[in-house]
């Protein structure tokens, strides 16, 4: 009897390490600062202009960018190609501030990014990165993220990324619940209703960070088709091992 205890706790031990890493990630949240309030407008437009002057950043532990300059022109499609390590993510992280950038070094627009008010930013600039968390909820609800949007804004988005025929192939068209209990998505159709979810917000500038680093090459070959409709008129950034 003392046995089956033991092999009982045992069985649970994964459901009960994940629950305590879910929670320090929660401490973790609570315990950030503050995002910053307010800041200028950006300008409207479907591609804006991006620009890196002189940037110098660093992570605690030695690793930084030194003097970079980049510019990407509205409308067109920058790629970051190199090793793992080199910094591609970063400069990604800094122009949503998903990491602070040094004031006077990143700028959207010819606007500094570090007094554009945080929202509007976020709102202009898409990021799709390696995983894509798919929440529990319809086909739908995981593109518009349970925003107010038409289903016909929805509907235009996946025939522009010429995904009508992936979705009429599942079990309830948009209204396939997804997420836990739902059906399963793979990698790829994951990255695929991440683009849907920028395409319905209109974005300005796509970045996508390693975006089909997960995927085997037919999987990739469907979203790089997608990714090009979704980086068409917009300013692009995509960060990859491979040129390709």
């Amino acid at each position: 009897t003392f046995g089956g205890q033991l092999n009982s706790i045992s069985m649970q031990m994964p459901e009960v390490q994940a629950g305590l890493g879910a929670l320090q990630r929660v401490r973790n949240l609570l315990a950030a600062p503050q995002e910053p309030v307010g800041g200028r407008p950006l300008p409207a437009g479907t591609g804006l202009a991006v620009e890196i002057r002189d940037l110098t950043f660093g992570y605690p532990g030695g690793f930084a960018l030194k003097s970079i300059d980049l510019t990407v022109p509205a409308g067109t499609t920058c790629a970051l190609v190199g090793r793992t390590g080199a910094g591609k993510s970063t400069l990604a992280k800094l122009l949503s501030r998903a990491e602070e950038p040094p004031p006077g070094s990143v700028f959207l627009a010819g606007q500094d990014v570090t007094t554009t008010d945080l929202q509007e930013l976020r709102r202009a600039v898409g990021v799709v990165t390696q995983r894509t968390e798919i929440i529990a909820g319809t086909l739908e609800e995981n593109i518009t993220l349970f925003a107010d949007v038409p289903r016909s804004a929805v509907e235009d988005a996946v025939d522009a990324l010429g995904l009508a025929g992936w979705v009429a192939a599942l079990p309830d068209g948009l209204q396939t619940r997804l997420g836990s209990g739902g059906t399963t998505l793979s990698a790829g159709e994951e990255q695929l209703v991440a683009f849907a979810r920028l395409l319905v917000r209109d974005v300005a500038v796509v970045v996508l960070d390693e975006a089909t680093a997960r995927m085997d090459p037919q999987t990739e070959r469907r979203v790089t088709r997608a990714a090009d409709r979704l980086l068409a008129g917009r300013t692009g950034i995509v960060v990859a091992h491979r040129l390709s």
